[in-house]
């Protein structure tokens, strides 16, 4: 736990509910009291658990309310960085952390009806699921082996944007088949190794996608020709990237449990778009609007998290000196003449 510099709690969930017709106070009074308590969260480890409640300005959320019913669709967050130091240690049990009491509706949705894409939409189902996850960020520059040599650990750059861009287009023209809403993360500041191959990877975070719908994009910016390529995995193939899976550079984390609702959180290894002595990239998400038909069909991606992390470039240099001395009495500068390293005949 000692190596642990940065641990963050995030969480995220779906809330809906039909009701009888009421006036406006009513309505009111009945939407805050089906959302209160969304931003608490039971964080477990093995010293046990802990209530935590997220800041205002670790919330993000939207929702609509009408006289047939509510919808509120949230991401939250909280720092536990000292709690993940004081319990995390080298054991499985240890290592092991939980979380419970997310605020969601678990229920079949019904046609509620929203606010979506600026625009009121009177048939729009709103989704229903809640999900968590844990980031930590270690540093292991001072950790050395017994005899003080380097661990061989590799230092990386780790940039992490979190809070909630929602990718929701619904609306569509007469004229039109497919519309695209798009977020842009924009990553400078880095430099990766001059040679040899490079680890790098992007971690993604996304509530409320529809598995069915395929119609998003998680696109990287390569060096050579800033051109944008799909970054995929083999259990995200492009335009599903947004499926309900949680995976590890292509493997689902837990084999036994391969879909989780409306919940995705994927790591994607970008050794194909990551260059040598690059400096910079853009992360691109998109989400679409298609219409087939009469039927118009709209992925709906909140996303919370989007994490890149790179190997950096670690410079191993050699120095050799050269010492020069010159008379007190002296002033020119080619009356400097390198210090000799003969004993029988010293410079000084």
């Amino acid at each position: 736990g000692s190596k642990v510099i940065f641990a963050r709690l995030y969480w995220g969930g779906g809330i809906s509910k039909l009701w009888e017709s009421q006036d406006s106070s009513d309505r009111k009074s009945a939407y805050f009291k089906e959302i209160k308590g969304f931003n608490t969260i039971t964080f477990g480890t093995i010293k046990g658990k802990h209530d935590l409640i997220a800041e205002g300005k670790d919330t993000k959320w939207y929702g609509s309310y009408s006289n047939r019913g509510m919808q509120f669709m949230y991401q939250t967050s909280v720092d536990v960085t000292e709690i993940v130091k004081n319990s995390l240690g080298k054991d499985t049990n240890s290592r092991t952390f939980s979380a419970g009491n997310i605020k969601t509706s678990n229920t079949k949705p019904d046609r509620t009806g929203g606010f979506r894409d600026n625009e009121w939409t009177p048939g729009l189902f709103a989704p229903h699921y809640g999900g968590w996850a844990l980031v930590i960020v270690y540093d292991f520059e001072t950790d050395k082996k017994p005899d003080n040599t380097s661990n061989g650990i590799k230092p990386k750059g780790v940039y992490i944007f979190d809070g909630l861009k929602i990718l929701a287009p619904i609306k569509i023209g007469d004229s039109e088949t497919e519309r695209t809403e798009k977020a842009e993360f924009p990553i400078e500041g880095f430099f990766t190794p001059a040679s040899g191959d490079i680890k790098s990877s992007l971690t993604v975070l996304s509530f409320g996608a529809k598995v069915e719908t395929n119609a998003e994009n998680i696109e990287i910016q390569r060096a050579s020709d800033e051109t944008y390529h799909s970054v995929t995995s083999n259990y995200n193939s492009q335009g599903q990237q947004f499926n309900s899976t949680i995976t590890n550079f292509g493997k689902h984390m837990n084999p036994l449990k391969t879909y989780h609702n409306q919940m995705d959180l994927d790591i994607f290894s970008l050794e194909d778009h990551i260059s040598n002595k690059q400096t910079k990239t853009k992360i691109k998400l998109t989400a679409k609007v298609v219409k087939k038909g009469s039927t118009v069909y709209g992925e709906r991606a909140n996303i919370g998290l989007v994490a890149f992390a790179t190997e950096l470039y670690e410079p191993e240099v050699c120095y050799i000196e050269t010492l020069y001395v010159r008379d007190k009495d002296k002033t020119e500068e080619q009356d400097f003449e390198p210090v000799s390293t003969n004993t029988s005949n010293k410079t000084i």
